[in-house]
């Protein structure tokens, strides 16, 4: 009706309403895509440990201030030590016989000293030579897993 008021008239009429239907979808389309892009990038910026490296310890302590994963054992030889601040620290090692010290935040992980590896998130500081740990991973889902499928 309205292309009638404005002099559309016939089958050019249908053509130019199809057209502005075609430029509105597109237009959304368009912004639905980019809406997108921007929220999956925004996760991934947000979720940093998502795409982070497994190390050794030696590559680690090379690559100063970006963020890793190393997985070691606990050395046993070293006891865990907690700090005033909440931190607590430990020593751990790796397949290759390379030791290094961990500082880790938060909360420690529940009998701790029972588990043998760990994942450990975090950066290395040359400073302080000491690894700065965001979170501490143990293998005990692992374990709760295996013992509930026997």
């Amino acid at each position: 009706m309205r292309y009638k008021r404005r002099g559309f008239h016939g089958p050019g009429a249908i053509k130019y309403k199809y057209y502005q239907l075609l430029v509105i979808n597109l237009k959304k389309t368009v912004i639905l895509i980019s809406i997108l892009c921007l929220l999956v990038g925004f996760i991934f910026f947000l979720n940093h440990d998502l795409m982070t490296p497994y190390v050794s310890i030696k590559d680690a302590r090379e690559t100063e201030g970006e963020y890793v994963q190393i997985v070691g054992r606990l050395d046993r030889s070293r006891r865990i030590r907690t700090h005033k601040d909440g931190s607590y620290s430990f020593t751990v090692g790796d397949h290759e016989g390379e030791r290094m010290q961990i500082r880790a935040v938060g909360e420690k992980p529940e009998k701790m000293e029972l588990f043998e590896q760990f994942v450990i998130m975090g950066r290395y500081d040359k400073k302080k030579k000491l690894f700065k740990a965001d979170k501490v991973i143990t293998n005990d889902t692992l374990k709760t897993t295996d013992k509930t499928r026997d």
